[in-house]
């Protein structure tokens, strides 16, 4: 069986504040009412609130909106749900990828280790010379 990929801990704690939202504020709402009332599938609306989907900002507004709470109240009580914004630094706290230098502003030395990146087109390379 595949793998789950990993969630932020912002994500688990946006989806459990919903969840907690979706209990209190409207307890009988269905995904369907939902569905209807945010345009969004009712799939993306299961994994959304089960934090098996990293959510938008788009998204969370939208079913803020129709739970009929504030989307900064929803985040402010996730981050502390998880005990603040640090425990995304903190190690194992999320999948933040460090930016890679792009290859036209690296020395030769840096090129040198990055075999791959020598050999990416830019849109001066692929222009026909024009005589």
């Amino acid at each position: 069986m595949p793998e789950t990929p990993t969630r932020s801990p912002l994500n688990s704690a946006v989806a459990a504040e919903l969840r907690a939202a979706r209990a209190v504020i409207q307890p009988k709402v269905t995904y369907s009412a939902l569905t209807a009332k945010t345009g969004l599938h009712k799939n993306v609306l299961m994994r959304i609130f089960e934090g098996q989907r990293e959510i938008t900002t788009t998204h969370l507004g939208l079913v803020a909106y129709a739970l009929g709470v504030e989307p900064e109240e929803l985040l402010r009580k996730a981050v502390d749900r998880m005990g603040g914004l640090e425990v995304l630094t903190s190690d194992g706290g999320g999948t933040v990828t460090p930016l890679r230098k792009r290859p036209e502003d690296m020395t030769m030395d840096e090129l040198d280790a990055e075999p791959y990146a020598a050999q990416q087109s830019t849109p001066e390379a692929e222009a026909d010379e024009q005589f």
